[in-house]
């Protein structure tokens, strides 16, 4: 009957993923549930549904994805767990993406969000050091969406040490890129209007 469903459902491309994976894993399909439930993760963090995000990932994980894969899902499942103020469980997600984050794009992120951590734990040199070192990686890219990113985080942190006028140059460097997604162009808007109360 799951494997019917999952069947039904696989035919919309804009379908519900969770769904689609519980039924996969169901119907006795792990892989395919591991897959649907990644794909999940990247639907719900696109949308800003942190719980479903960390939900789904850790999902994925366990059904057993590639190394790669897992990697961008720890990535995204620490950052939503940032935003929903699980800290215990955000370094978890860290700890585990950080020795399979091989991509300069996955160590980018690694950096910027275990720095970000560090800083809201009171450890801003360290989490300087490290949305600084992430801002370097990401440069290395070439990528607008990761660079803006990494810029992002460290003008936060930035801010949080008190620099006001370095944040100001990270955060202004981070909205003139032009072509970014929806979602990073609201969080480079979120940090820019966090200076104007600096």
């Amino acid at each position: 009957l799951h494997r019917m469903a999952s069947a039904f459902l696989s035919r919309d491309p804009h379908g519900d993923h969770e769904e689609l994976a519980r039924h996969h894993q169901l119907g006795g399909e792990p892989e395919a549930a591991a897959a649907a439930y990644a794909r999940a993760v990247m639907a719900a963090s696109a949308r800003g549904d942190s719980p479903s995000v960390v939900r789904c990932a850790e999902r994925a994980v366990e059904l057993g994805v590639e190394d790669e894969l897992a990697c961008d899902l720890q990535l995204a499942r620490a950052d939503a767990l940032s935003f929903i103020g699980h800290k215990d469980r955000q370094r978890a997600a860290l700890d585990a993406a950080r020795p399979c984050a091989v991509s300069d794009a996955q160590r980018a992120a690694a950096l910027s969000l275990d720095g970000s951590l560090l800083a809201s734990a009171g450890q801003t040199e360290e989490g300087l050091a490290l949305t600084a070192e992430g801002v370097a990686v990401a440069r290395a890219t070439g990528d607008g969406e990761i660079l803006a990113t990494a810029l992002a985080r460290h003008g936060w942190v930035q801010l949080y040490a008190g620099h006001v006028a370095e944040a100001a140059e990270a955060i202004g460097e981070a909205s003139a890129i032009a072509g970014l997604t929806p979602e990073t162009e609201a969080l480079v808007a979120t940090w820019r209007g966090q200076l104007y109360t600096a």
